[in-house]
């Protein structure tokens, strides 16, 4: 992307943040100031009017949620004057990406950063037994990843570099799987699976295919093609975000239009 595009989103990040602010802390103080007055026979628009006066509220701006529907101010001690957290969660994630920009290794793996096509981490990622890739494995694999990822045939489902030598583990979405299903429901039945789930097992066995597909072009280190579609079936019957909506939601969509 040109710099000059660049410059041009930075910029327009910051667009109108006088007004955003402004009414944003509107409603943060006004969350507070109610929360250390009497409720006792409050006339809730007359203290809204007189603590926006105090405060010199340009009239031309208004506040972001007006009292009548501002969850912050009635809806629960867990909710209670806490909108102004929304603003220290800016400054905090400010802080720590100015702490990642400033480190020595910057944001990312450079060793992955620097691949084409910009390879998630866990491909290169270390093994059950902690063992870490090398730099020249992790070379090799990136290679064979671009090399195989549209192949068809035996040839494309090669193990990739550094696969021999790793153990690999059970990934989040099979470590969800069982905690919703049962220990022994994670095994490599996707009629049992869909028994559990209550999806249609021709639907999970097209995940199931996508996911074997998939692993041409990247996979944890160790993993077989097999254990990469039961992977990926198992984040979809968990309905996670990966897969039941981003890379399969036209199957959920499906799952959904059943019920």
């Amino acid at each position: 992307m040109p710099k000059e595009l660049v410059d041009k989103i930075k910029k327009a990040s910051t667009f109108n943040q006088g007004f955003e602010t402004t009414e944003y802390l509107a409603s943060a103080i006004m969350d507070m100031k109610f929360h250390l007055t009497d409720p006792s026979n409050i006339d809730v628009d007359k203290f809204e009017k007189e603590t926006l006066d105090d405060l010199k509220m340009p009239s031309e701006l208004p506040m972001r949620h007006r009292t009548p529907h501002f969850g912050h101010v009635f809806s629960g001690e867990g909710y209670a004057t806490a909108y102004y957290g929304y603003m220290w969660a800016d400054v905090l994630t400010s802080d720590a990406s100015e702490a990642f920009a400033e480190a020595p290794g910057g944001f990312y793996d450079k060793d992955v950063a620097k691949k084409k096509g910009s390879q998630p981490k866990k491909y290169y990622a270390k093994d059950a037994d902690g063992d870490e890739m090398s730099k020249s494995t992790k070379d090799k694999r990136a290679a064979h990843f671009q090399k195989n990822k549209d192949k068809e045939g035996e040839d494309a489902f090669k193990p990739a570099p550094g696969d021999s030598q790793a153990d690999t583990k059970p990934s989040q979405h099979t470590k969800k799987y069982k905690k919703m299903f049962g220990e022994g429901a994670a095994d490599k039945s996707l009629q049992k699976k869909a028994d559990k789930s209550g999806m249609p097992v021709g639907i999970l066995k097209q995940v199931y295919k996508r996911g074997v597909a998939a692993w041409k072009g990247g996979h944890r280190p160790g993993t077989t093609p097999e254990q990469w579609g039961h992977a990926r079936v198992n984040s979809f019957v968990t309905k996670s975000k990966g897969t039941w909506g981003g890379a399969d939601k036209d199957l959920a969509k499906q799952v959904r239009g059943r019920k």
